[in-house]
Formats: C-alpha cells, structure tokens, sequence
C-alpha cells in the first residue's frame, strides 16, 4: 500500500462518517419541499443567468450535454495495470477496460465538473455508478488536453480493495452524488446491497444551498398579491431553512495587530457549513 494510498483511506473515512451528521435535516426542514429553479426564475431572473454555465451548474452533466467534452475517439491510457479505451459505440460514449479481470466495456452514464478537469461515471452492479480512474483534462489544464490517470503515483491496485474505482471509496451513490446534486436521496437497501438514487435536480441548483424553498415561495406568492398595506413581514430567515447573509461587517486591523478582524464578530457559520461540507 503506498503512501497516498493509505492517505486517501484514512482521509476519507471521517469525512464520510462527517458528512452523514452534517446533513441530517431537522423536522422542519424535512416538512419542506423542493420547488426547482424554473419556480425561482420566476422572480430571481438575475440569479439563474448568473448560476447558468458556472461550476455549481456544470457540477454533473448528462451523456450529450454541450458541456460533456470530453472526447470518445479512441485514445488509450495504460496506468497500474488498467488499460483504457476511451471510444463510441452506436453513438454513445463507452470505455473499454483490460485489467487482471479481463477485458470488458463500461458504459459511460454521466460527467463530472466541466473545467480544468472532467471525470467520467460509469455504470455499475445494482444501481450503482462509479468514478472512473481516468479523468479528461481540458485544453486550460497544466499539460493540455489529454486522458490521464487521476493518482500517477499509485500502484497497481487490486479488485476488492476500497481503493479500487469499482469499490466503495469511488462509489458515486455513497461519496460523491450529494455534494454534485440538489435533494439528492441516496436510496440504499440494506436487504439486496443495491442503490436506487435520485434527485430534485441533476447539478448543485438554488435549494442545494438555500435549502427546500416552498415556505419561500407560498410566502412570495402571496406577498405579491397583496395589497402593498396589508402585506405581512416575512417568515424567519424568509421562509428557507438556513440564512446565508451576514455580510454587515468591515475588517479592521488596529496599530500593532498582524491580523484583521471582523467587526462585528460573524454571528453564525451558516455559510461556512453549508459550502465547507462540500
């Protein structure tokens, strides 16, 4: 075992086990629904063009989306004893894989990320979908456009270990899918081993971070047709399970201090443990 990958075990882990605490949802939030963002462009036009083409928007694309540019044209990666073959059958992106199990294709079900990098999700057994170990590398990236194989220093892994891309440790459902997708519901059953995953929405949307907005829209929708006179405050925090803003501050620095401070202090971590846990 090499030295990253003993690394990337003992990392992982408790990010992991961190993770499932970090997203338990409260009762009231779990009361809330999804609207999606059509419902808020419908008065948030700004936002969405801004959030339109960005990272949280490319953070996971679907097989023919402009944005999946990765190239299925028939280059080859050799890395740790797996060789990769990254081409185009009927159309559709495949991966043709040899290693010590034996020489077999893997369709190509999803991308993730846009920018320096694009990695590759591969379908699995019983609803599963794995992260393949050869990301694509866009012409922005150190090196230039190319297939690489994402730990060059690793050695050959083998089948089984945690490490390995068909093991847990590179499992979309189990690691990756929450922090790429909105209202995401990993749907594991304990009874088959198997995962039936899904999503409000496919990239990191408005409610990823807002949280479910329903409370927000019925309030908007009613202050809207309301008499100007007779409308009511909004609801706390306007309706959203968390609130993103506290942004009422400067930085100072006195005669004498290394360091500045804000002024006042930050009154809560909201933003930092909505964005950090991803």
């Amino acid at each position: 075992m090499t030295d990253t990958h003993s690394l990337l075990v003992t990392r992982f882990m408790p990010i992991t086990l961190l993770l499932f605490g970090s997203l338990t949802l409260s009762s009231a939030q779990e009361s809330l629904q999804h609207v999606g963002r059509n419902v808020c462009a419908g008065c948030h036009v700004e936002q969405l063009s801004a959030w339109s083409g960005s990272h949280h928007d490319l953070a996971m694309t679907e097989v023919g989306d402009p944005a999946a540019r990765a190239p299925f044209d028939g280059q080859e990666v050799s890395h740790g004893g797996l060789l990769s073959r990254f081409i185009t059958i009927d159309d559709a992106p495949v991966i043709e894989v040899e290693d010590a199990q034996g020489k077999r294709s893997l369709p190509v079900r999803y991308f993730f990320g846009v920018t320096p990098c694009q990695q590759i999700l591969v379908e699995g057994e019983r609803g599963r979908l794995q992260s393949f170990p050869v990301p694509w590398a866009d012409a922005t990236a150190t090196g230039g456009a190319r297939w690489y194989p994402l730990f060059p220093e690793e050695e050959e892994t083998p089948a089984g270990d945690p490490m390995h891309w068909s093991g847990i440790l590179n499992n979309w459902n189990h690691m990756c899918a929450e922090c790429h997708s909105t209202g995401l519901v990993k749907g594991y059953d304990a009874s088959t081993d198997s995962f039936n995953t899904t999503w409000q929405e496919i990239d990191v949307s408005c409610e990823a971070c807002h949280g479910p907005g329903s409370q927000h829209v019925s309030w908007a929708r009613k202050w809207n047709d309301t008499p100007e006179n007779e409308r009511l405050a909004p609801p706390d925090r306007s309706g959203f399970p968390v609130d993103l803003v506290d942004n009422r501050a400067r930085w100072v620095r006195a005669e004498g201090e290394k360091v500045a401070r804000r002024d006042p202090p930050l009154a809560h971590h909201a933003e930092t443990e909505t964005c950090a846990r991803c």
